[in-house]
Protein backbone atom coordinates (compact mmCIF):
# COMPACT_ATOMS: atom_id res chain seq x y z
CA UNK A 1 0.00 0.00 0.00
CA UNK A 2 2.95 2.34 0.66
CA UNK A 3 4.04 1.54 -2.74
CA UNK A 4 1.10 2.14 -3.95
CA UNK A 5 0.77 5.45 -1.95
CA UNK A 6 4.00 6.83 -3.54
CA UNK A 7 3.18 5.93 -6.92
CA UNK A 8 0.15 7.63 -6.72
CA UNK A 9 1.92 10.75 -5.84
CA UNK A 10 4.05 10.58 -8.48
CA UNK A 11 1.18 10.78 -10.70
CA UNK A 12 -0.73 13.65 -9.31
CA UNK A 13 2.64 15.57 -8.90
CA UNK A 14 3.49 15.02 -12.82
CA UNK A 15 0.18 15.88 -14.23
CA UNK A 16 -0.40 19.22 -11.98
CA UNK A 17 3.26 20.57 -13.23
CA UNK A 18 1.61 19.50 -16.79
CA UNK A 19 -1.68 21.78 -15.68
CA UNK A 20 0.32 24.37 -14.14
CA UNK A 21 2.90 24.56 -17.58
CA UNK A 22 -0.59 24.26 -19.91
CA UNK A 23 -2.48 26.85 -17.87
CA UNK A 24 0.96 29.38 -17.80
CA UNK A 25 1.26 28.94 -22.12
CA UNK A 26 -2.50 29.25 -22.28
CA UNK A 27 -2.32 32.68 -20.87
CA UNK A 28 1.30 33.63 -22.00
CA UNK A 29 0.09 33.19 -25.49
CA UNK A 30 -1.86 36.49 -25.20
CA UNK A 31 1.41 38.80 -24.06
CA UNK A 32 3.24 39.93 -26.19
CA UNK A 33 6.89 38.97 -26.10
CA UNK A 34 9.53 41.47 -26.67
CA UNK A 35 12.50 40.44 -29.80
CA UNK A 36 14.43 42.46 -32.00
CA UNK A 37 16.71 41.99 -34.59
CA UNK A 38 19.75 44.28 -35.67
CA UNK A 39 21.59 43.88 -39.40
CA UNK A 40 24.62 46.39 -38.68
CA UNK A 41 24.02 47.86 -41.89
CA UNK A 42 23.58 51.55 -40.74
CA UNK A 43 25.78 54.67 -40.82
CA UNK A 44 26.07 57.86 -39.25
CA UNK A 45 24.38 55.85 -35.88
CA UNK A 46 25.07 55.25 -32.69
CA UNK A 47 24.88 51.77 -30.70
CA UNK A 48 23.04 53.70 -27.75
CA UNK A 49 20.44 54.32 -30.78
CA UNK A 50 19.59 50.69 -31.67
CA UNK A 51 19.52 49.66 -27.60
CA UNK A 52 22.93 48.14 -27.64
CA UNK A 53 25.28 49.17 -24.71
CA UNK A 54 28.76 47.82 -23.88
CA UNK A 55 28.39 46.25 -20.07
CA UNK A 56 29.90 48.78 -17.16
CA UNK A 57 32.76 46.68 -16.59
CA UNK A 58 33.98 46.05 -19.83
CA UNK A 59 33.39 49.61 -21.54
CA UNK A 60 36.01 50.59 -23.87
CA UNK A 61 38.79 48.79 -21.65
CA UNK A 62 38.25 45.50 -23.08
CA UNK A 63 37.75 46.94 -26.57
CA UNK A 64 35.95 49.07 -28.70
CA UNK A 65 32.78 48.05 -30.61
CA UNK A 66 32.20 49.95 -33.96
CA UNK A 67 30.18 49.30 -36.98
CA UNK A 68 32.54 49.29 -39.90
CA UNK A 69 32.79 48.20 -44.08
CA UNK A 70 33.35 44.68 -44.41
CA UNK A 71 33.75 43.21 -47.41
CA UNK A 72 31.88 39.48 -46.88
CA UNK A 73 29.53 40.62 -44.24
CA UNK A 74 25.65 41.42 -45.29
CA UNK A 75 25.01 44.17 -47.22
CA UNK A 76 29.37 44.79 -46.32
CA UNK A 77 28.72 46.24 -42.80
CA UNK A 78 29.67 44.31 -39.68
CA UNK A 79 29.80 45.24 -36.24
CA UNK A 80 33.42 45.03 -34.58
CA UNK A 81 35.23 44.52 -31.67
CA UNK A 82 38.52 45.56 -31.26
CA UNK A 83 41.25 44.02 -29.56
CA UNK A 84 41.48 45.72 -25.89
CA UNK A 85 44.00 45.56 -22.77
CA UNK A 86 45.26 42.16 -21.61
CA UNK A 87 43.82 41.31 -18.14
CA UNK A 88 40.60 42.78 -18.80
CA UNK A 89 37.30 41.11 -18.45
CA UNK A 90 35.72 40.31 -21.69
CA UNK A 91 33.96 42.81 -24.02
CA UNK A 92 30.20 42.02 -23.75
CA UNK A 93 27.26 44.33 -25.63
CA UNK A 94 23.99 44.24 -24.00
CA UNK A 95 20.46 44.36 -25.95
CA UNK A 96 19.26 46.31 -22.88
CA UNK A 97 15.49 46.31 -24.14
CA UNK A 98 15.05 43.02 -23.23
CA UNK A 99 15.63 41.14 -20.44
CA UNK A 100 14.38 37.40 -20.01
CA UNK A 101 15.16 33.86 -18.79
CA UNK A 102 14.06 31.95 -20.94
CA UNK A 103 14.77 32.59 -24.84
CA UNK A 104 16.06 32.02 -28.62
CA UNK A 105 19.00 34.32 -29.78
CA UNK A 106 21.56 33.95 -32.73
CA UNK A 107 24.37 35.53 -34.27
CA UNK A 108 26.69 35.40 -37.06
CA UNK A 109 30.57 36.00 -35.81
CA UNK A 110 34.03 35.46 -37.16
CA UNK A 111 37.51 35.70 -35.28
CA UNK A 112 40.73 33.96 -35.22
CA UNK A 113 40.10 33.98 -31.31
CA UNK A 114 36.93 33.86 -30.02
CA UNK A 115 33.27 34.88 -30.39
CA UNK A 116 30.03 34.16 -28.95
CA UNK A 117 26.52 35.26 -27.30
CA UNK A 118 25.68 35.73 -23.90
CA UNK A 119 22.78 35.87 -21.70
CA UNK A 120 20.79 35.62 -18.65
CA UNK A 121 23.55 38.39 -17.79
CA UNK A 122 22.82 40.22 -14.45
CA UNK A 123 26.33 41.80 -14.18
CA UNK A 124 30.17 40.99 -15.59
CA UNK A 125 30.77 38.35 -12.92
CA UNK A 126 27.08 36.48 -13.37
CA UNK A 127 25.86 35.27 -17.09
CA UNK A 128 25.59 32.11 -19.09
CA UNK A 129 27.96 32.16 -22.21
CA UNK A 130 28.11 30.14 -25.61
CA UNK A 131 31.49 30.46 -27.58
CA UNK A 132 33.25 29.50 -30.76
CA UNK A 133 36.67 29.02 -30.31
CA UNK A 134 38.58 28.61 -33.78
CA UNK A 135 42.22 27.71 -32.63
CA UNK A 136 40.55 24.65 -30.52
CA UNK A 137 37.65 24.22 -33.40
CA UNK A 138 35.52 24.27 -30.14
CA UNK A 139 31.79 25.45 -29.16
CA UNK A 140 31.16 25.76 -25.39
CA UNK A 141 28.59 26.69 -23.30
CA UNK A 142 30.04 27.85 -20.07
CA UNK A 143 28.19 29.79 -16.92
CA UNK A 144 29.87 32.43 -15.00
CA UNK A 145 29.08 32.63 -11.58
CA UNK A 146 31.14 34.86 -8.78
CA UNK A 147 33.00 35.57 -11.38
CA UNK A 148 34.42 32.45 -11.93
CA UNK A 149 33.18 30.07 -14.61
CA UNK A 150 32.45 26.55 -15.26
CA UNK A 151 32.29 25.05 -18.70
CA UNK A 152 28.79 23.14 -18.53
CA UNK A 153 28.99 21.44 -21.98
CA UNK A 154 31.03 21.65 -24.98
CA UNK A 155 31.89 20.26 -28.49
CA UNK A 156 34.05 20.05 -31.13
CA UNK A 157 33.39 20.84 -34.59
CA UNK A 158 35.20 21.44 -37.69
CA UNK A 159 34.97 24.87 -38.75
CA UNK A 160 36.61 27.36 -41.35
CA UNK A 161 37.63 31.53 -41.53
CA UNK A 162 34.07 32.42 -42.32
CA UNK A 163 31.53 33.23 -40.90
CA UNK A 164 29.69 30.52 -37.97
CA UNK A 165 26.56 31.22 -36.93
CA UNK A 166 25.97 30.13 -32.83
CA UNK A 167 22.18 29.98 -32.02
CA UNK A 168 20.89 29.46 -28.11
CA UNK A 169 17.45 28.57 -26.69
CA UNK A 170 17.00 28.59 -23.65
CA UNK A 171 13.62 27.46 -21.89
CA UNK A 172 11.09 24.80 -20.70
CA UNK A 173 14.10 23.19 -18.51
CA UNK A 174 16.92 22.80 -21.41
CA UNK A 175 19.66 24.55 -23.30
CA UNK A 176 20.03 23.90 -26.37
CA UNK A 177 22.99 25.03 -28.70
CA UNK A 178 23.15 25.16 -32.56
CA UNK A 179 26.18 25.87 -34.77
CA UNK A 180 25.99 26.32 -38.39
CA UNK A 181 22.36 25.31 -38.37
CA UNK A 182 23.41 22.04 -36.36
CA UNK A 183 22.76 21.15 -32.90
CA UNK A 184 25.52 20.32 -31.16
CA UNK A 185 24.98 20.73 -27.57
CA UNK A 186 21.72 20.08 -25.75
CA UNK A 187 21.65 19.93 -21.87
CA UNK A 188 19.25 20.09 -18.68
CA UNK A 189 18.92 22.19 -16.36
CA UNK A 190 18.76 21.16 -12.71
CA UNK A 191 18.34 24.22 -10.97
CA UNK A 192 15.85 27.51 -11.47
CA UNK A 193 17.73 29.96 -13.71
CA UNK A 194 17.70 34.06 -13.35
CA UNK A 195 16.38 36.65 -15.86
CA UNK A 196 18.95 38.65 -17.29
CA UNK A 197 19.96 40.21 -20.83
CA UNK A 198 21.48 38.85 -24.22
CA UNK A 199 24.13 40.25 -26.38
CA UNK A 200 27.24 39.43 -27.40
CA UNK A 201 30.59 38.34 -26.40
CA UNK A 202 34.26 38.94 -27.16
CA UNK A 203 37.68 37.73 -25.24
CA UNK A 204 39.68 41.29 -24.20
CA UNK A 205 42.69 40.44 -26.05
CA UNK A 206 40.22 39.54 -29.38
CA UNK A 207 39.18 41.04 -32.41
CA UNK A 208 36.11 39.48 -33.63
CA UNK A 209 32.89 41.06 -36.19
CA UNK A 210 29.36 40.45 -36.18
CA UNK A 211 27.65 40.33 -39.20
CA UNK A 212 23.70 40.48 -36.89
CA UNK A 213 22.04 39.32 -33.93
CA UNK A 214 18.32 38.57 -33.00
CA UNK A 215 17.17 37.81 -29.61
CA UNK A 216 13.90 36.94 -28.84
CA UNK A 217 12.25 36.50 -25.31
CA UNK A 218 10.10 33.48 -24.41
CA UNK A 219 7.63 32.87 -21.45
CA UNK A 220 9.07 31.66 -18.13
CA UNK A 221 8.01 28.24 -18.53
CA UNK A 222 7.79 26.81 -15.20
CA UNK A 223 10.34 24.53 -13.78
CA UNK A 224 9.75 20.68 -12.10
CA UNK A 225 12.19 22.10 -9.18
CA UNK A 226 9.91 25.04 -8.73
CA UNK A 227 6.49 23.42 -8.75
CA UNK A 228 7.09 20.19 -6.74
CA UNK A 229 8.27 22.17 -3.64
CA UNK A 230 5.09 23.32 -3.48
CA UNK A 231 3.09 20.49 -4.55
CA UNK A 232 4.93 18.75 -1.54
CA UNK A 233 3.32 21.62 0.74
CA UNK A 234 0.38 21.01 -0.13
CA UNK A 235 0.25 17.08 0.23
CA UNK A 236 1.33 17.80 3.40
Amino acid sequence: MKRLAQLLRRIVAGAAIAGVGLLFFELAGDVRLPSERWSFLERDTSLASLHLQPSTGSAERAGPWTIEDHDSATGSRALVNREGNAGEKPAVLLAKSIRTRDLTASTRCKSTAQCGLVFRYRNDDNYDVVRFDAPTQRVTLAAIAGGREMTIAHAPVAADDTWQDLRVDAGAGMIRIGWNHRLVIEVSEGAPANSGYAGLWVPATATAYFDELSIEALPDSPRALEVLPLLGRSSG
